[in-house]
């Protein structure tokens, strides 16, 4: 268990609402409600059509190059070297070594090109779909979404083969930002002093929040109160990785559909 990453600086504390300049994650929510593009650009709807692009690029070039080595590996066959076979005869063939039709060799030959025109068809309909899908993205923001600066938990959580994350107690628009604060020091204070609440917290979060693509960050979040009972109502628990630290100190949280699970992005100021 550590302190706080220097990579989120200390919160910065309400101004009262006597006409003081307006917090800087207020502004930010204003303008992701009222401005598409700079809502696109800090929040990328998610789309499953870009996850068959990458799965269908990635499983092609490894029968691509299966078949790359294959072929090279035949070259030295004596039968292959009487009959003067060619690389390219034996990258295109289908033919087994008892000269009868393989399945094996059918998909290592046309493996690749199936999945990569799946994955062309697949780009072209995210691209083409692209501005609906962030059209809608906002409209749900603009009808539940908003975004805060977080209340970090001074602790950094663990699990095998993953990255460690830092958890983040975000405070909603309809819970209070004192009693927030206060419950989230004696959490933390809790964590730091019972080894078993730290487990059992740490399981509960990455069971809740983690995701399995290690190339980003944790993007869901969850009311505080499923994770940790007694958490005051109106806040949410999410944890970040680094690289989403790295991002932006705040976070943006909607709900893609009503009643839907939440989605915590951080975004830059």
């Amino acid at each position: 268990m550590s302190s706080i990453p220097p990579r989120i600086p200390p919160r910065i504390p309400s101004p009262s609402n006597g006409g003081g300049p307006a917090r800087p994650e207020v502004a930010l929510e204003q303008q992701l409600k009222s401005d598409p593009k700079r809502f696109g650009y800090v929040v990328a709807p998610s789309s499953a059509w870009s996850l068959v692009v990458g799965i269908g690029i990635i499983a092609g070039l490894v029968l691509l190059v299966r078949n790359v080595i294959s072929a090279f590996i035949s070259l030295g066959n004596a039968r292959n070297k009487a009959a003067g076979a060619t690389f390219f005869d034996l990258f295109a063939s289908t033919t087994g070594r008892d000269g009868s039709f393989s399945p094996g060799l059918w998909l290592l030959v046309w493996g690749p090109l199936i999945l990569f025109a799946i994955a062309i068809v697949a780009a072209l309909i995210d691209k083409a779909t692209s501005a609906g899908r962030l059209q809608r993205a906002q409209q749900a923001f603009a009808q539940s979404g908003f975004v805060v600066d977080p209340i970090v938990i001074p602790v950094q959580l663990t699990r095998t083969n993953d990255a460690s994350v830092t958890p983040l107690l975000l405070v909603g628009p309809t819970a209070s930002a004192q009693q927030a604060e206060a419950w989230a020091a004696a959490f933390a204070n809790r964590l730091q002093t019972s080894p078993d609440e730290f487990a059992a917290f740490s399981k509960a979060a990455f069971s809740a929040l983690g995701s399995s693509v290690k190339s980003g960050d944790c993007e869901k979040a969850v009311a505080a109160e499923t994770l940790v009972p007694g958490a005051p109502a109106g806040t949410f628990f999410k944890i970040s990785r680094e690289k989403g630290l790295k991002i932006g100190r705040y976070v943006a949280v909607w709900a893609s559909k009503p009643s839907g699970p939440l989605r915590a992005v951080h975004i830059a100021a």
